[in-house]
């Protein structure tokens, strides 16, 4: 009956929204929306960026619940009256995430979901759902309608976005990550920027940078988040330390679900708006099933995985890929992540890598924005 009850709520949700169906659709106008407006970041923020380097004319609208400014762009709070204003009336719709079944997509819409999780690790959407969350189910059904595409990041990804969001294959667009573009692009100049983000972080730019970055454990709305990663941080970049030279410091980064509690001997950066920028500047990065393991791979820097839960992890969550496909070690205990670093051997890391992604079938190569932009004005026009 909560199921049938929640299920209801959708469609008086969707049919009071329609009433701003009586303003027209702006064919010039694009809302941009990241993790239900947590802030100015992933996908939509570089395919942004790259609308604002073509100059393309646009009027653009970003969703973000903070007080910030955004170039050339009008700034709305989730869920307020000009938000869905915006919603119901914008050409295009980017977001990196599936959004609410309530909000009413119109037939001349364009829904751009670039999604946020490369690599197809680990099962998503359909394919984890309990039996007997229909609503869910339901979710699913009336968003994989009225998307229009949807990015992928590889070809091992591609069926499983279909099979995961009951997508049609057709709205696939095989691209990559706009996301990625920075890892590849010879113009940045990386000194400079991890002098800007360090001071950001109050890092000293000598110190060299452990970025720990755990995945989410739970499901949103069915039981508890967990944030259960957890490492004697001095031992670890004591051992970093040995092993790469200079000396290490460690930024934590939390998963957006979570509000994690920053371990000891940790920088916070949880807070910090953007993750490609963290990632393009940590020396080493430790992770366990998140798929920032997928962006940072381009970079060819050390890359381990601390799997302390993995045999209940992969049983409750389950993989695309089993983990020994990945290319990276991972360790069970952290004796033996520290063996792991100990006995790290870069070429051999990078011919994993490179395999890892022939397997894979990777379709990042540094030109994903324009490719999605390309597909935009021609959409647009």
């Amino acid at each position: 009956m909560k199921e049938i009850i929640k299920i209801l709520l959708i469609y008086v949700s969707r049919f009071i929204l329609s009433f701003f169906h009586l303003f027209p659709v702006k064919k010039n106008q694009i809302l941009f929306i990241a993790h239900s407006g947590s802030n100015y970041t992933c996908n939509p923020k570089y395919i942004y960026k790259e609308l604002l380097n073509q100059n393309c004319n646009y009027k653009y609208i970003w969703v973000i619940n903070k007080n910030i400014n955004i170039d050339k762009a009008t700034v709305v709070k989730y869920k307020s009256f000009k938000f869905y204003y915006y919603f119901c009336t914008s050409k295009m719709i980017i977001s990196n995430y599936s959004i609410s079944a309530k909000l009413p997509v119109r037939k001349n819409q364009i829904l751009f979901n670039t999604w946020h999780g490369g690599g197809g690790y680990k099962k998503v959407g359909v394919t984890k759902i309990r039996k007997e969350q229909k609503r869910t189910k339901k979710v699913f059904d009336i968003l994989s309608k009225e998307t229009s595409y949807f990015l992928s990041s590889c070809k091992v990804d591609t069926p499983t976005l279909v099979e995961a969001f009951n997508m049609d294959e057709k709205k696939i667009q095989s691209i990559g990550y706009p996301r990625n573009d920075i890892f590849f692009d010879g113009t940045v100049n990386i000194k400079e920027e991890r002098e800007r983000i360090c001071k950001a972080l109050s890092i000293s730019p000598d110190k060299k940078i452990l970025l720990i970055a755990p995945t989410f454990r739970g499901e949103p709305g069915y039981g508890i988040a967990k944030d259960t990663f957890s490492l004697d941080i001095q031992k670890i970049c004591s051992t970093l330390n040995e092993k790469f030279g200079g000396d290490f410091v460690c930024i934590y980064r939390g998963h957006y679900y979570i509000n994690s509690e920053i371990p000891e001997d940790c920088i916070n950066g949880s807070d910090y708006p953007d993750m490609q920028e963290l990632l393009l500047i940590a020396d080493v990065l430790i992770t366990d099933y998140s798929s920032c393991m997928w962006d940072y791979s381009f970079t060819n820097k050390p890359c381990f995985l601390y799997t302390p839960d993995l045999e209940e992890y992969s049983t409750t969550q389950e993989f695309y890929v089993p983990i020994e496909k990945w290319g990276f070690d991972y360790a069970i205990t952290e004796n033996d992540l520290v063996t792991k670093i100990q006995n790290f051997d870069l070429n051999k890391y990078k011919d994993d890598i490179k395999q890892m992604h022939d397997y894979f079938g990777a379709f990042d190569k540094g030109d994903s924005a324009k490719k999605a932009v390309d597909l935009i004005r021609n959409t647009m026009n």
